[in-house]
């Protein structure tokens, strides 16, 4: 039994999208709830993958990143993430998901807090793995 290898010749856009889109930014995304780069350079180098596709698309390796992006209908991974752990925190507040909001946030105990009783309180550390830790960079958000 032989395997035969299909191989696509296309320099469309869009179909170079999608495939980036469905096989490239999930592996990108994997667990960025859990791990969330918060050093420049880590945030760098995930970034420079879309960076690097948007700049081989014909056409587009003299624009800007941020023109590239809007031409091909796509955000940025920081701009993603960002998104990400605000529905994540959201899910976790509300109940979603099996995670109790009382053991995972600290909310303000300021009763002339307006709006919501929902303000989250974002605790102090000296040991940078908490410091960054999900809790306390969504509650700076």
């Amino acid at each position: 039994m032989t395997h035969s290898v299909v191989e696509f010749n296309t320099r469309d856009p869009i179909v170079l999208t999608k495939a980036f889109i469905t096989y490239v930014r999930p592996l990108l995304e994997y667990r960025l709830s859990v791990w969330s780069p918060y050093t420049v350079s880590n945030i760098n180098k995930i970034e420079s993958c879309q960076r690097w596709f948007t700049k081989c698309i014909k056409g587009m390796s003299g624009m800007q990143y941020s023109e590239r992006l809007a031409c091909l209908n796509l955000e940025s991974l920081q701009t993603r993430r960002l998104n990400c752990d605000l529905k994540m925190c959201y899910k976790i507040i509300y109940n979603e998901i099996a995670i109790l909001s009382d053991d995972f946030f600290v909310f303000s105990k300021l009763s002339h807090t307006r709006g919501h009783n929902y303000k989250l309180f974002k605790g102090c550390s000296q040991v940078s793995t908490h410091k960054y830790f999900f809790s306390n960079h969504v509650a700076e958000i």
